[in-house]
């Protein structure tokens, strides 16, 4: 499931609403942890998703076309960041 296309496009479309209407990770990570959970995260869980974008974050920069292939956004300025919010929604969607 987790490499379905159905998965990756949904996954990629919050990344995308995550990155254009929310400011910052804490506020991303628990509006996606709000969709995928419907509750917010425990502080656990909140430091514990903010440390995984982190880690995805540095692996996309680090990265560039692992992060073109996985965030489907053509734009530089946010490309790494959208393929981040990619990896962790998809590891939100497939914890549940």
């Amino acid at each position: 499931m987790l490499n379905d296309v159905t998965m990756m496009e949904s996954s990629q479309a919050m990344a995308k609403y995550l990155v254009e209407n929310h400011a910052s990770t804490q506020a991303r990570t628990t509006v996606a942890y709000e969709r995928c959970f419907s509750r917010p995260p425990s502080s656990d869980e909140l430091q514990a998703v903010m440390a995984f974008h982190d880690k995805q974050l540095a692996r996309m920069q680090a990265n560039p076309q692992t992060a073109k292939s996985l965030g489907g956004d053509p734009d530089p300025q946010t490309l790494a960041e959208r393929a981040a919010w990619t990896a962790v929604v998809r590891a939100l969607m497939n914890t549940d």
